[in-house]
């Protein structure tokens, strides 16, 4: 093992979990799901992904840690779907790619720790106090210097479950206790047959600026930043596309598109040019 904590940006989904091994064992394609032992033969990863030029071995590999994998049959066998656990909150990892764009702004100058963006109103940051602004850096006393790490110790949890996370607040560090939530903003764990809105999508999104906006004389938005497999790319929509309604539901952030529990429809929306498209979709 030559690192932990690893993101490589190849999962795209807005839901996205990240946090590899990495290890320089020969690993081929065809070896995914394979066992990552340790010296002692015990279990420490499953096999995921290969980095290499030439698609064959040569280079590093990847695997997903064990703790993320056996909560994650857990829940399957116990649940017969992942139960996945919300902060609540958008944030951005303190690198030194943040420090060069918004270090000044924000009066940050050294690197660990996640900034908190924007916080869900239905979210369980939000019921507990967290603002915008913050720096979350301890969560159950795990020290968090990243976001690779963040997922990590998030998907540890299922909704309904309480964490205790310090944040630091301009010079102060403060403790908060949270109940996490499910991806709709509820303590209840989904049911099996629940709908992934997010999932279903296949994209990756942003927030649209208050410029944006205005242009585009719109109130509301998100931006489609990715479009992969999924239904936004069965209907034909592009990347750029600013989503306003889906099934004539106001979409303001990401994070209402958590809170569509039942199949899509129609999506409706605008291009940057200005030229306004509804897409039916018919099942």
């Amino acid at each position: 093992m030559s690192a932990k904590g690893r993101n490589l940006n190849v999962i795209e989904n807005e839901m996205k979990l990240e946090s590899f091994i990495q290890t320089d064992a020969a690993v081929n394609p065809g070896n995914s799901g394979g066992a990552l032992v340790n010296a002692k033969g015990e279990l420490v990863g499953i096999n995921t992904v290969i980095k290499s030029p030439t698609g064959s071995f040569a280079g590093y590999s990847f695997a997903v840690p064990s703790s993320i994998v056996s909560k994650v049959v857990t829940d399957l066998r116990e649940y017969g779907v992942v139960q996945r656990a919300m902060l609540g909150i958008g944030y951005n990892e303190i690198n030194t790619a943040f420090i060069e764009q918004m270090g000044k702004e924000l009066g940050i100058t050294e690197k660990g720790g996640i900034d908190v963006g924007s916080v869900d109103v239905d979210g369980a940051a939000n019921e507990a106090s967290v603002k915008e602004g913050d720096i979350l850096i301890e969560i159950n006393g795990v020290k968090i210097p990243d976001a690779a790490t963040l997922s990590e110790q998030i998907a540890r949890y299922r909704p309904n479950d309480k964490v205790r996370i310090a944040v630091k607040r301009k010079d102060e560090v403060k403790h908060f206790d949270l109940t996490l939530r499910n991806k709709a903003g509820k303590t209840d764990l989904l049911a099996k047959d629940s709908f992934d809105a997010t999932t279903a999508l296949g994209g990756q999104f942003a927030e649209i600026t208050a410029r944006a906006k205005e242009q585009l004389q719109i109130s509301h938005g998100i931006s489609v930043e990715r479009v992969g497999e999924g239904i936004l790319r069965q209907a034909g929509v592009r990347q750029g596309f600013i989503i306003t309604e889906i099934n004539d539901t106001p979409i303001r952030s990401r994070s209402d598109l958590n809170k569509i529990t039942s199949q899509i429809r129609s999506i409706d929306g605008v291009y940057p040019d200005g030229k306004f498209i509804r897409y039916t979709l018919v099942n």
